[in-house]
């Protein structure tokens, strides 16, 4: 089987998390493609298979502000290696704030003169990230 690879995260958003990883010296037989494996910290392990060619992958549709970790390992016509070390990384943002309001309505809600929303993601429920300006004593 070929050897494990070594895997790295390269870049966080709000809603997305990309690895990149390298393959040491192989075994005689070519690489057929990667496992991946992830997580979110209280959350059961997912699998997703990519081809052989690749070198990163970028995992979308997270939640903002939430930890997850992620594995690999890399098979071919003999087996399947040995796993990679794991790694840890959370998307951006201080906590996840879930709403099925539309954003008016939470705007509305807020008691501050100045508020900035960014519609992040639609997929599950919108995650808002509010930016808000003087609004201690408010």
């Amino acid at each position: 089987p070929p050897t494990n690879p070594i895997m790295n995260v390269v870049t966080t958003t709000h809603t997305t998390i990309q690895v990149q990883w390298e393959i040491r010296s192989s075994s005689s037989s070519p690489i057929e493609g990667f496992h991946l494996h992830y997580k979110r910290e209280l959350g059961g392990w997912q699998e997703i298979q990519v081809s052989s060619n690749k070198r990163e992958h970028t995992f979308e549709s997270l939640q903002c502000g939430t930890r997850y970790h992620f594995y690999m390992t890399a098979f071919n016509e003999v087996g399947e290696g040995l796993p990679s070390d794991a790694v840890t990384a959370k998307t951006l943002g201080v906590g996840r704030m879930c709403y099925d309001r539309s954003i008016k309505e939470i705007k509305s809600s807020l008691d501050c003169k100045t508020t900035t929303f960014t519609s992040l993601s639609k997929s599950d429920l919108l995650c808002v990230l509010m930016s808000v300006e003087l609004c201690v004593g408010r």
